[in-house]
């Protein structure tokens, strides 16, 4: 079990996490930012570009392989050490490439640093409630902490890496992501000393066979994935879709920037919040809770011809977004079986992030012109999934099998 001390140490042991999940998480959410600009700045077209970002993004896919190391008990800090020093190394190495040998090459490396990727968003995650005592309140402030780095490391990273691309050059600004990661390396090993629950001669991990059966099967991870799934997909095409509906409301693509914009800010206020005011509640009934909220905010963006009110339900969106990840991730962890709870969380992790390049996709195929009504699509699909899971719930509640 986790070896966890007294509860004097909490605090210390919180901080150590924040600084470590922040220094592995502002590299993967600037990396992609990153390697677009090195590679337009080398003289590469956007096709390049475009493989570069697949070739980081799509790994994420094969995650649950890696996560199956951290199921098998024992102490998990080293794997996850080694995979922020091998991500960081694996990107500098792409930056120092790019344009010097073989694009294949270069390919290669940032494909590396997609499959580490996981283990330092996810894998990272599927921890934190072995760092702590198993009392509901402070493993929901916990999660709602995690959440926030999260957040921090989705806007600090792309903001990292344009302030040292325009101040200096973008390779010296990947670098910096690069080193950020083998930091995280290096911090990892303050983190508290982890041990499965079950105790490193419990049992071989679950198979990922076996634990995609389990979360198909058990109703709390179930809901939680297709909720997940479904906000992620309309979130995924926000950032086009602001853009038209801005020039909807108000002639200019500036105004869907400001929403954007908004957006990020309400998202960032919702982290914080959850980090300083736990959520109570089953985690099944929240996140369907805050999935429903979502999808009506979105109608309401789509649908209302006020840029005004539409600014205040882009801003509403982003904060439960806060709410809404935490309870993901409490779900994940309330319902997953502890010897296959790694790969839980980074498999819906990938998803997460198929699903949101998806949305991209087809929101780029939409175009600007209809972005409300797809805006209010989203919002509606959203809602019916909710009332749905519902249904769902009452004719199968939520079975809790790990922590709280």
């Amino acid at each position: 079990m986790a070896l966890i001390g007294d509860r004097s140490d909490v605090a210390t042991r919180l901080v150590r996490y924040v600084a470590a999940a922040a220094a592995a998480r502002v590299p993967d959410a600037g990396a992609s930012v990153g390697l677009v600009l090195l590679v337009a700045a080398s003289g590469r077209g956007g096709i390049d570009a475009g493989l570069f970002t697949i070739c980081l993004t799509l790994p994420h896919l094969v995650g649950p392989v890696l996560a199956r190391r951290l199921d098998r008990g024992g102490d998990g800090r080293p794997f996850i050490a080694a995979c922020c020093v091998g991500y960081g190394a694996a990107l500098a190495a792409a930056a120092l490439s790019i344009g010097r040998v073989p694009l294949a090459v270069s390919l290669g490396f940032v494909v590396v640093a997609g499959v580490c990727g996981p283990v330092l968003t996810a894998g990272l995650s599927s921890q934190l409630s072995l760092m702590v005592p198993r009392e509901t309140s402070i493993q929901r402030r916990a999660q709602g902490l995690d959440a926030l780095t999260y957040g921090v490391a989705g806007s600090a990273g792309p903001a990292i890496v344009a302030s040292i691309a325009t101040t200096s050059t973008p390779l010296i600004a990947v670098l910096a992501l690069s080193g950020s990661a083998v930091v995280a390396g290096v911090l990892m090993k303050m983190l508290p000393t982890v041990a499965g629950e079950g105790g490193p001669s419990s049992g071989a991990a679950l198979g990922i066979r076996q634990v995609l059966a389990h979360v198909v099967r058990t109703g709390g991870l179930r809901r939680a994935m297709v909720a997940m799934m479904m906000i992620s997909f309309v979130v995924g095409s926000l950032a086009i879709l602001a853009v038209g509906r801005g020039t909807q409301l108000r002639g200019d693509a500036g105004s869907g920037a400001v929403l954007v914009a908004v957006y990020g800010v309400g998202s960032l206020a919702g982290s914080v919040f959850t980090s300083v005011v736990p959520f109570r509640g089953e985690p099944d009934r929240n996140t369907i809770l805050y999935a429903g909220c979502t999808g009506v905010a979105f109608i309401v963006c789509g649908v209302v011809p006020n840029f005004g009110v539409v600014s205040i339900m882009f801003a509403l969106a982003g904060f439960l977004s806060g709410p809404f990840f935490v309870a993901t991730l409490a779900a994940r962890t309330t319902y997953s079986p502890v010897k296959g709870r790694a790969q839980v969380f980074v498999a819906m992790g990938a998803l997460k992030i198929t699903l949101s390049a998806a949305g991209a996709a087809v929101a780029g195929a939409i175009g600007f012109d209809n972005a409300g009504i797809a805006l209010a699509i989203g919002g509606a699909a959203i809602v019916l999934v909710s009332v749905a899971l519902v249904l769902d719930r009452f004719h199968r509640p939520a079975v809790l099998l790990g922590t709280p």
